[in-house]
């Protein structure tokens, strides 16, 4: 079961929390077999491979989100936990959505370099077809959130994949309580 953080007291809410608490939550609490974090806005990236640049939505994830939502690759790999490393290299998966547009379904992409705002990114995975995040996302990005980080701005949104025979009201109150 996928569990997302959210404020009971208002429907349709999902709550915001700080690079701090996940890490936090990632540490002690061990209700979940994949606990990830994902930015709670998109501001996008440009693309800016020599013609005009193009803005592209583009998602900041940590290494576990394709595994709390399931996706796979269709192509190449996903994100290593290393790569989400605040030092960690430059990479980037693409959605499938997007390989399909700006690539026509080629399967050699991976290992491409791919040049968002004065960044090259190597492409190392194209997700498979049936993961339908909403909204779409063209490229996902690591998180590559800092362990030691003081921000306690509520800038990322945290979903888990509960253990089998964890309810909810024992996984609220984990989060709860840390």
């Amino acid at each position: 079961q996928v569990v997302i953080t959210h404020d009971p007291m208002k429907v349709n809410y999902t709550l915001n929390t700080s690079i701090p608490k996940f890490v936090a939550w990632k540490q002690s609490v061990r209700i979940f077999s994949h606990l990830a974090a994902y930015q709670a806005a998109d501001p996008g990236v440009n693309l800016t491979d020599g013609g005009p640049p193009e803005h592209l939505s583009a998602l900041h994830v940590s290494q576990e989100y394709f595994g709390v939502f399931g996706a796979r690759a269709l192509h190449g790999r996903l994100f290593k936990r290393q790569e989400d490393d605040p030092q960690g290299s430059p990479v980037v998966v693409l959605g499938h959505g997007f390989w399909v547009r700006r690539y026509a379904s080629n399967p050699t992409v991976v290992g491409r370099v791919l040049p968002l705002g004065g960044t090259s990114y190597e492409i190392v995975g194209v997700l498979s077809a049936d993961f339908l995040p909403d909204p779409p996302v063209d490229v996902y990005l690591p998180l590559k959130a800092d362990p030691f980080s003081l921000d306690f701005a509520d800038v990322v949104r945290v979903a888990g994949r509960m253990f089998p025979n964890i309810t909810v009201a024992r996984a609220a109150g984990q989060l709860a309580n840390t």
